[in-house]
């Protein structure tokens, strides 16, 4: 029996996407694999998350949403994650060598209208500074905010391997809003200090609130934001799976029916071997 899912024009799909935007919009949005340890030669399946505190619903596959679902092989080569539209979980990857893998999603927009009580109580919970003194400056701060937004999300695989990775393993991926590890993430140990950079569009993103979170500490996340280069530096106090994320908003910029832009990013992780 096929799914109702794969029967929906483009334009249906758009439409169910925008149902229920204005509850999810400021829920996290990460990558979970099945395995973040995996050997050569193992199937890992990758599963889209929504939701708060890492309690995340399943998202089903949507090819209408996805501009990039790729992985990234230890030496740098790129390969579209296959699945079945529809369902969860949204892909597959076969993990034929050793070392580092990467699996990158890049979202389209989603259009989305808030009330101005919504909008702020967004802004305060994300830590997004500066865009209500901006609303109120251009005359909107009574007005409904016209929102689209993006979702940009990676998670590393670390495959067995006793060398360290090459540059091409942990350098940007081209995503809107990107979380780079400036340290190999499959050697790090709790307690260690990681610095990290946040790209949007290729250039350092100063001043966002970035928050680390594991599932003890999901309800107190960890929080500081990026300096001038977009820099920032987290030293995770235990082994498992950790969620890394931010949200830089702007003024949208040719994007009709929007007057804001916001871009997420999480980067998802296992600290230490053998903790999930």
């Amino acid at each position: 029996m096929r799914h109702p899912f794969r029967l929906l024009s483009a334009g249906l799909g758009l439409a169910l996407a925008l149902v229920g935007a204005g509850e999810s919009l400021a829920h996290d949005y990460w990558l979970e694999l099945s395995s973040f340890r995996p050997k050569a030669g193992d199937r890992v399946t990758v599963s889209h998350r929504v939701g708060e505190q890492l309690a995340g619903d399943p998202v089903p596959r949507n090819p209408y949403a996805i501009v990039r679902f790729e992985t990234l092989s230890p030496s740098g080569a790129t390969m579209p994650v296959p699945g079945r539209d529809g369902f969860d979980p949204a892909g597959i990857v076969l993990i034929d060598s050793a070392g580092p893998w990467r699996v990158a999603y890049q979202s389209s927009d989603t259009l989305v209208e808030l009330a101005p009580e919504k909008f702020d109580a967004y802004l305060e919970l994300e830590g997004i500074a500066g865009v209500r003194e901006q609303k109120e400056k251009l005359g909107e701060g009574k007005e409904p905010a016209r929102e689209a937004f993006s979702r940009s999300a990676v998670a590393v695989a670390c495959g067995e391997s006793s060398i360290a990775p090459p540059a091409a393993a942990r350098g940007p991926i081209g995503l809107e809003l990107e979380i780079v590890p400036d340290h190999d993430l499959c050697s790090a140990k709790p307690g260690q200090e990681i610095g990290f950079r946040l790209l949007r569009l290729g250039q350092p993103a100063a001043g966002v609130l970035m928050m680390a979170l594991d599932r003890s500490s999901a309800a107190g996340p960890m929080k500081l934001r990026t300096n001038k280069d977009g820099r920032f530096r987290f030293r995770l106090p235990r082994a498992g799976f950790w969620l890394i994320k931010g949200v830089a908003m702007e003024r949208a910029d040719g994007i009709p029916n929007a007057d804001w832009k916001s871009r997420w990013a999480s980067l998802t992780f296992e600290l230490g071997e053998g903790a999930r």
